[in-house]
């Protein structure tokens, strides 16, 4: 009977130790298994902001090329006004006066005591007509 009642405590000190052993492991697994998910949560985290970054920036990129194509189309709108303003002035009797008031100011921006001056064919005795009064 005392070998028996021995036996009896040996196996519950042994059942004891496995359960506390068993919840140990338990206790770690889960332990290692909420630092994996937060490790995961805080990655996912992480590249969902990158992505919110780079949607930002290339929305940022996007209003910026916008901006410049409206800034293109406006300076090649009014270079293309320019062009025909200028061209009805070559053929009214004021182009003489504008091409030496042309002249005098480039001249005076340049601050240069002697200019070369280039124009186009058509306009060589006119431009040399206003010369000796520019």
């Amino acid at each position: 009977e005392k070998a028996e009642e021995k036996a009896e405590e040996k196996a519950e000190e042994i059942r004891v130790k496995a359960d506390e052993d068993f919840n140990i492991m338990k206790q770690e697994e889960v332990e290692a298994e909420r630092k994996r998910i937060r490790q995961d949560y805080e990655r996912k985290e992480k590249q969902v902001e990158i992505e919110r970054k780079i949607a930002h920036s290339n929305s940022v990129n996007q209003n910026r090329l916008k901006v410049l194509k409206a800034r293109e189309d406006a300076v090649k709108e009014t270079m293309e006004e320019a062009r025909k303003q200028i061209a009805a002035v070559a053929k009214s009797g004021d182009y003489p006066a504008l091409l030496k008031k042309l002249i005098v100011q480039g001249t005076l921006t340049m601050k240069e005591k002697t200019v070369s001056i280039k124009c186009r064919k058509c306009d060589v005795d006119k431009v040399q007509g206003v010369l000796a009064d520019a």
